[in-house]
């Protein structure tokens, strides 16, 4: 079977698991919203920031060294020591920081909180290296079911916390607990050699995969950083209603994210890397995929550009009606965000861990600013200079990224990337200005033109469908 054929078949396999699970956490908000209140959620999302930061020290390439590597199995069971050793030293980290964290916001009931969702780190660190065992051998069922055992029971978990009362508890403690069931799965599932080394030998591991380590964490330290800064912002400025109803709106990219982006990389790594041994055209077929990306994310963007007052109304009700401003700048962040996201672990898989430090760094200091310049007048502000800013940085990264680092053709990356920088940036200028009329223009010219450059694509996709029929 082709690289196509072959890709095509993972991501429908793992993207029917992965919109079941979407389907379960947005059902979820529909019924959560209405018993827990955007103070609530902010109350949350004001720890879930700093969670969010030290998380990122999990990021040290274990997943990637697994599949860009054959390892004996006994080595792979050092790797799972080490992501012990890791969840222990994150939980002593964000312990240590939950007063800090209280004292920025002036809220010490925040610290009790904070300190229990830093267990986090201990339940999910052990799902890496039997989540990469299971993707690299491309056995994405058993990627699949496993986290859609912990989406029921973390759902059930709020929803019953959410009715007896909870509070903001209802969405903390699921959240912390529910990965040991994706664990349980993979124990039943993933056959490796588990064991506990020494920390010495923990460190000596991560000295060894240092290349990985330095450049990837130190890359998402600072991509974390430019797109959490909004909400940190929003948090300390305008309050926790605020930084709710913005997280409410934001949460839609985070949908976009896993929706597209995460079964595209999931699937995506493994796949190109078995292309690569086989000494395929990797460019080629990876422009394509980033343009079926564009594709798949077009509804969801056009939606909340367009019709964002009704899905307001019609999922939360009238106390969340403040999250519809947000929302037409969300869409325009889906439409740039999701493709950009998948591109990483492509550069990882061309040995250019420091162009992704580089772009890092460029990425963070158009992010930062934008939202920086937005404080200075409301919360709306903030995402409208955000907004601005990822259109801005767009074709930097694709100079930079893909045509010197990686490159790519001059002519297909102007075919490809133009078209969508220039539509963005109309999109944005007219949701500014309330131009409704011309925000529905731009969107549809933005589908004919990833129509038109998908249509071969399109065309081998319907092909391969009519021949299963």
């Amino acid at each position: 079977m082709g690289f196509k054929k072959d890709f095509i078949k993972n991501v429908a396999r793992f993207g029917g698991y992965t919109y079941f699970i979407q389907f379960l956490e947005f059902a979820s908000t529909i019924i959560l919203s209405r018993l827990i209140s955007p103070e609530e959620y902010g109350f949350v999302a004001l720890i879930t920031v700093f969670s969010g930061f030290v998380y990122v020290f999990t990021n040290v390439g274990v997943r990637h060294a697994i599949i860009r590597n054959d390892y004996e199995d006994e080595k792979i069971g050092d790797f799972f020591g080490l992501t012990i050793w890791l969840g222990i030293s994150l939980f002593i980290l964000f312990s240590m920081l939950a007063y800090p964290i209280a004292v920025f916001y002036g809220n010490l009931a925040l610290l009790v909180p904070t300190i229990i969702m830093g267990l986090t780190f201990l339940t999910q660190t052990v799902n890496f290296v039997p989540h990469a065992i299971a993707n690299k051998n491309l056995d994405f069922n058993t990627i699949g079911r496993g986290r859609i055992f912990q989406t029921i029971f973390q759902v059930l978990f709020m929803i019953i916390l959410a009715l007896l009362d909870f509070s903001y508890w209802a969405l903390i403690i699921p959240l912390t607990f529910s990965p040991v069931i994706q664990y349980l799965y993979f124990l039943k599932k993933v056959s490796f050699q588990r064991k506990m080394i020494s920390i010495v030998e923990a460190w000596k591991l991560l000295v060894e995969i240092k290349s990985l380590v330095g450049n990837l964490t130190t890359s998402s330290i600072i991509n974390y950083w430019s797109r959490n800064a909004d909400n940190i912002v929003i948090g300390k400025f305008f309050g926790e209603a605020s930084l709710g109803l913005y997280n409410r709106a934001y949460r839609f990219i985070y949908l976009a994210l896993r929706l597209i982006t995460s079964i595209f990389g999931t699937v995506l790594y493994p796949s190109l890397k078995k292309l690569k041994d086989e000494e395929g055209d990797i460019n080629k077929e990876f422009l394509s995929v980033l343009g079926g990306i564009s594709l798949l994310n077009f509804p969801l963007g056009f939606a909340l550009i367009l019709f964002a007052r009704p899905i307001v109304l019609v999922l939360w009700g009238q106390d969340w009606i403040g999250v519809v401003q947000f929302m037409p700048y969300v869409g325009i962040l889906i439409l740039i965000q999701t493709i950009f996201s998948a591109t990483s672990d492509f550069y990882v898989l061309q040995n250019k861990e420091k162009t992704v430090f580089l772009l890092s760094i460029l990425s963070s200091a158009f992010m930062v600013s934008g939202i920086l310049i937005g404080a200075f007048f409301s919360a709306l502000h903030v995402i409208v200079f955000y907004t601005i800013a990822n259109i801005v940085y767009l074709p930097v990264q694709v100079y930079i990224g893909f045509y010197k680092a990686l490159g790519f053709n001059a002519k297909a990356l102007a075919n490809f990337w133009g078209p969508k920088f220039i539509l963005c940036s109309l999109l944005a200028y007219f949701t500014f200005h309330d131009m409704y009329l011309f925000q529905v223009v731009a969107s549809i010219l933005y589908l004919i033109h990833i129509i038109y450059f998908q249509r071969k694509d399109l065309d081998k996709i319907i092909s391969i469908v009519k021949r299963r029929k």
